[in-house]
C-alpha cells in the first residue's frame, strides 16, 4: 500500500518491489539482497545500495558483497564507523554529488 500510496510506480516496477516480510527474512540478512538480485538479474559491479540505516541497510548490502553509499544525516560515522560504507553523504545534496560522481566513473569505465 506505501508503494502505491506514494506514487513510487511512476519510477519502480511492481516486479521490482521486495518487501521482506513477504521473503520471510529482513535486512540486514544478505538474503534479502541475494533476493533482489535473482529478481532484477543485477550486475553488482554496477549496483550501488543507498541506505539511511548503518545497522539495516549497510551492514546488510556489504555482507552480500554490493557497493554502497551511506545517508548519514545525523553524522554516526565520523569516528567510529569510518570507512564502513563505500561512500557517504551526510544530506540529499551531498547523496547528489556523490551519485553523479558514481555515474560519471561507470560511464567512464
Amino acid at each position: 500500500m506505501k508503494f502505491h500510496a506514494l506514487g513510487l510506480e511512476r519510477w519502480i516496477l511492481e516486479e521490482h518491489l521486495l518487501v521482506t516480510g513477504d521473503i520471510g527474512v529482513n535486512k540486514p540478512d544478505p538474503a534479502v539482497f541475494r533476493e533482489a538480485e535473482r529478481r532484477m538479474g543485477l550486475n553488482l559491479r554496477e549496483t550501488w545500495y543507498i541506505g539511511d540505516s548503518y545497522e539495516h541497510d549497510i551492514v546488510g548490502a556489504k555482507a552480500a558483497g554490493w557497493n554502497t553509499i551511506w545517508l548519514d544525516r545525523n553524522r554516526r560515522g565520523e569516528g567510529f564507523i569510518a570507512g564502513a560504507a563505500d561512500d557517504t553523504g551526510h544530506t540529499e545534496e551531498e547523496l547528489r554529488a556523490v551519485l553523479l560522481e558514481k555515474w560519471k566513473d561507470l560511464r567512464n569505465s
